[in-house]
């Protein structure tokens, strides 16, 4: 009798988390934030960022800096393709025969290669640079330290 009063508890419990849990609000996502980028920043941020557009693939270099949005314009694949920036921890699917836009957040300074996977081909690279900052008043040089809410490579990782 007890064994039966154990389960008929564990079910009831079980049927209660399920229910707050379904009826519990969840976070909505910026849903033009590009991968890697922190949420809205802070009002009295000086840091500045911009856009850089390119389009691949290009054997010219495309240079941003930390923190820049790097939008992607890529020629349609003769075929499915999987597209990665390694260190960038980027892996798209691409579909054939449809061009595809990419937005990237380079959270890190360095030289990252924009492969296809599939054919082992190098379409371009992305020269990132530091942090580009505005002076604080009264200092000619920024800020050595970073600015809160800078992307980490914890912050780039997708979200469940």
């Amino acid at each position: 009798m007890p064994a039966i009063r154990l389960i008929i508890l564990a079910s009831v419990v079980i049927v209660v988390l399920a229910t707050v849990g379904a009826l519990a609000p969840t976070a909505e996502r910026e849903p033009d934030r590009p991968v890697g980028a922190p949420p809205s920043s802070a009002a009295g941020d000086r840091r500045t960022s911009t856009t850089v557009s390119a389009k691949l693939p290009s054997k010219e270099p495309i240079e941003a800096s930390v923190g820049d949005t790097v939008v992607l314009e890529l020629a349609p694949p003769e075929r499915a393709e999987v597209l990665e920036i390694k260190s960038l921890f980027v892996r798209e699917y691409l579909s054939a025969d449809q061009p595809r836009t990419l937005r990237v957040l380079p959270f890190r300074p360095g030289t990252f290669r924009v492969r296809l996977l599939e054919e082992d081909e190098t379409i371009g690279r992305i020269v990132v640079g530091p942090r580009r900052s505005t002076p604080p008043p009264g200092r000619s040089t920024p800020d050595a330290t970073p600015a809160p809410g800078d992307p980490t490579p914890a912050s780039v990782l997708p979200l469940p």
